[in-house]
Formats: structure tokens, sequence, C-alpha cells
């Protein structure tokens, strides 16, 4: 029986991804203390580790060089300091994402005693559920179109302790069914099909295409959708905040302004990249 250091050399060595020796490290201790329940300074001692432990850490390593996401074989994705169940039904939380949400928290009355709070497309219900926490006061909803992805967002909901409401709409063709709604946001589908040739494999073969693709010639089909719902259910001066593909940074920021919003801001993500647009209902 091996013990965690021969183990974490030797998975080290065996993944075959085209990553530094550092990322190569940091995969094996993150397999090492999630499979086998080791922190991560137990994980590089001669901590004793189960044949059952050994042989699941031996698949883990066979999915990884089948470029399968280490969240999904995990089953895990951190997000705001908190862990969320994923699968391939929804998308792997970002770190944009997370950028997103500090925005919105930096935009809004924290002690409002009840504003209401919807993201749309919600997946994993990673947005919805930390606003939730993060504005205790808050009514929050999230939709999606997916129920395997809603499935997945109320297991979630109900697991942090959140009673943010999951719900099946269709942004596309449906208004949303609430009203008077304080905060709009959301990570909807935005990639151009032309874009999948230049995707990294882990994507394109395993995250929910529902989730990531607009056809070519609309790409922006659900930043004009989300631009009529939000003037149809934001309160005056409500917040619609949304995250986009940096090559329609203006063409998003134009939608927003042309369907009457206001206060209208194109602003980077800390890779310097145009990421996100925020917009204000007039008061």
């Amino acid at each position: 029986m091996k013990n965690s250091k021969s183990l974490l050399l030797d998975l080290i060595d065996r993944i075959g991804l085209n990553e530094s020796g550092a990322e190569k490290r940091s995969i094996a201790v993150h397999l090492l203390e999630s499979i086998c329940g080791l922190t991560s300074a137990e994980a590089m001692t001669a901590q004793a580790v189960s044949p059952a432990d050994e042989l699941k850490l031996n698949e883990a390593v066979a999915r990884i060089n089948r470029f399968e996401p280490l969240q999904y074989i995990l089953n895990e994705a951190w997000f705001f300091g908190r862990k969320f169940f994923v699968d391939p039904a929804v998308l792997i939380p970002r770190p944009e994402t997370e950028e997103l949400v500090a925005m919105i928290l930096e935009r809004v009355d924290r002690a409002h005693q009840s504003q209401r709070v919807v993201d749309v497309a919600t997946g994993s219900g990673c947005i919805a559920i930390t606003l939730a926490l993060e504005l205790r006061r808050s009514e929050t909803w999230g939709t999606d179109v997916s129920d395997a992805a809603l499935r997945i967002a109320r297991q979630n909901a109900t697991s942090m302790g959140s009673r943010t409401q999951m719900i099946s709409h269709n942004v596309l063709g449906d208004s949303l069914p609430m009203q008077d709604v304080a905060v709009l946001v959301s990570n909807p589908p935005y990639i151009a099909e032309i874009e999948m040739k230049s995707m990294d494999r882990n994507v394109l073969e395993h995250e929910p295409h529902l989730a990531l693709f607009v056809p070519d010639n609309n790409p922006l089909l659900f930043y004009h959708a989300l631009a009529s719902r939000a003037k149809e259910a934001l309160v005056a001066g409500g917040l619609l905040a949304v995250e986009i593909n940096a090559r329609f940074g203006r063409e998003v920021a134009s939608t927003m302004a042309d369907a009457g919003l206001q206060r209208v801001e194109l602003l980077r993500d800390l890779a310097g990249k145009d990421r996100f647009v925020i917009a204000r209902k007039p008061a």
C-alpha cells in the first residue's frame, strides 16, 4: 500500500496534460485532498492511503488524461469561498463570474429589507445562491431552461441553507414571472459557434453546449431578451448586470442603451478584457 507522498509524486508524473509542473502538482494535491480527505500539508507527507482510495485516484487520473475537467470528476467547484456541486449538466463556475457578483454587491443596498434578485440562466445556481447568502434580506430566484441544471441548483441551495427559489423559465420567449426586481443578473450563453475551433477540449467536449453557444448570425440574442425583461421587471433605478463575450462589449452596451436603459457601463475583468455590462432602469 502506497502512502500519500509516494502517490503524490506518482500522480504528478502520470498526469499527461500540457500543463506546468506546478499546475500538475496542484491537481495532484487537490485529488488527494478530495478523494482521501487529507489536508494539503498531509498530502505531502507519508500518510496512509487505502487501496480503495488509490483505485479512485487512478480512475481520476485516467479521466483527467481524457481531458475531463477536474471539477466534474470530483463533483465540486469553489465559488466565492463556497463549494458547489457540479456535473456536466452545468457550467463550471469561473473566477470572472465571481467578479460579476462582487460588482453587484458593490452597487446594491445591503440594508434593504426585501429587495428582489433574479439570476437568469442560473446553471449550478452559483450566482443566485451567493447573492442570497450575501444579501440575507433579499428574495432571490434562479431561472433556467434546463431541468437538469435546475435539479443541481436546487441541490446546491438546499445544501447551503439558502431559500433561493429555482424555477423553469425561457428568457428568450417568456416574460419574467416576478415584478419589482431590484437586481437582474445573468451569465448567459455568449460564445459564437465559430469560436468552437479555438476552444480547449476540456470545455468543448464536456461542458454543456446549451449553456455556452449562440448562433453566429445572432450572438446577442440573449442580451436583447435580457434588456427587454429588465425594462419590464426592474424597479425604477433597478440594476441589470451581465457577463459578456469580450468580442461584443460595445455591441452589448449599445443594446442596453437602445432598449432605454441608462447609466450603461462596459467594464473589464482582472485580465483587462471587456467582460461585464451593467445598466439601470430609468428612475
